[in-house]
């Protein structure tokens, strides 16, 4: 099984995402956990590690997490390659500007108008959706 972390990061009534250059779609800030974060997370249950770095890599050194929520919605799902994918939305306060780096071609804060007009443009992933629609249920 794959583990992937999702980091929301919501400011100011907008939701930040990415393009990969490769990809395509908007998503949200992430990806897949390395080994050693596997370990991070079985010895003191946490998945920060994973999500420091990926903030790092694809938005930039110059960011950083000042706050972590508790992961709101796990979702697994199919992979073409037959595994499951297990993932974990967490949101995310940040202080700094992001920036696109590395495999990142794109960096938009996204209104809810923002989202749903990319979703009917399938120009944003489904699981990036679903994602936001747990996240709006749970801001004060």
């Amino acid at each position: 099984m794959k583990t992937v972390v999702a980091a929301m990061i919501w400011q100011d009534g907008r939701l930040l995402l990415v393009r990969p250059r490769e990809a395509g779609k908007f998503t949200f800030v992430g990806g897949k956990m390395r080994w050693y974060e596997y370990l991070f997370w079985l010895l003191w249950g946490g998945y920060a590690l994973a999500l420091r770095r990926e903030v790092g890599e694809e938005i930039g050194k110059g960011v950083r997490i000042v706050r972590m929520g508790r992961p709101i919605m796990t979702k697994g799902e199919g992979h073409p390659k037959d595994r499951t994918v297990c993932l974990i939305y967490v949101p995310v306060q940040i202080e700094g500007e992001p920036k696109p780096r590395n495999e990142i071609g794109e960096v938009f804060w996204a209104t809810p108008e923002d989202i749903f007009s990319l979703y009917h443009e399938n120009q944003i992933t489904d699981a990036t959706v679903w994602g936001y629609l747990a996240l709006a249920a749970n801001i004060n």
